[in-house]
């Protein structure tokens, strides 16, 4: 239980038979447990099985009052993760979750669905680098990676995205590259895309010299009266 290991009474049996002897090594032990059908098993599993603690009768049980929980873990926390879960794998969950939404502030429910996948397969990974499975760690270090980067994640924040952004810092950045919505000089670009001129040249001037009989020419084109 404290490392974690699947526990079996009929694996212990084997190695009983195989060595004879009254109490299995630990060796033997585990070189059954590397068995294919052992493999991803944990103490977990041992409780599913319906495994119960011998104790015997001259052992003092405290009673209720004098059992203090070392670690407390939130309903909110169970309710996420599920029940059936040591203090540890909790921890390691919430952490990781924690993390990746610190990095992540923004984001949506598609990738809430991918930041608990990643949680359960950080425990994962962390357990079977605990019992030294090497081919575990590598295949749950690698389904991590590939599903952090389908769901568009980052380690760290964007500082540039974060909503603590005021309005005046972001109208500041933009100033710098583009022009402002406001100017001082209200003429500035009043005719930015010099229609305005070409109306005013060719059109109105015309016109205007044909109703009022003037004689008004363009400040570019026009027929000089001089001999040159």
């Amino acid at each position: 239980m404290a490392f974690d290991l699947y526990y079996s009474d009929s694996i212990v049996d084997a190695c009983l038979k195989k060595s004879k002897a009254a109490t299995p090594s630990i060796g033997d032990y585990m070189k059954k447990l590397n068995m294919s059908q052992y493999k991803g098993k944990t103490f977990d599993n041992t409780i599913d099985e319906g495994f119960i603690f011998d104790i015997d009768d001259d052992v003092m049980i405290p009673s209720d009052e004098e059992i203090k929980p070392v670690t407390t873990i939130p309903d909110s926390v169970r309710m996420r993760w599920g029940s059936g879960l040591s203090d540890d794998d909790y921890k390691t969950l919430e952490e990781h979750y924690k993390y990746l939404k610190k990095a992540n502030p923004d984001f949506d429910s598609n990738q809430e669905i991918f930041i608990m996948d990643l949680c359960q397969t950080k425990m994962q990974q962390t357990r079977a680098m605990m019992a030294g499975r090497t081919d575990d760690y590598i295949k749950l270090t690698e389904s991590y990676r590939k599903t952090f980067s389908q769901a568009g994640l980052k380690t760290t924040p964007d500082v540039a995205e974060s909503n603590n952004e005021s309005w005046g810092t972001w109208i500041g950045m933009i100033s710098k590259y583009t022009p402002e919505e406001y100017y001082k000089d209200k003429t500035l670009y009043k005719d930015f895309d010099g229609i305005g001129d070409y109306f005013k040249r060719f059109v109105l001037r015309p016109l205007q010299n044909l109703q009022l009989g003037t004689t008004d020419r363009d400040k570019e084109f026009f027929v000089s009266d001089e001999e040159e």
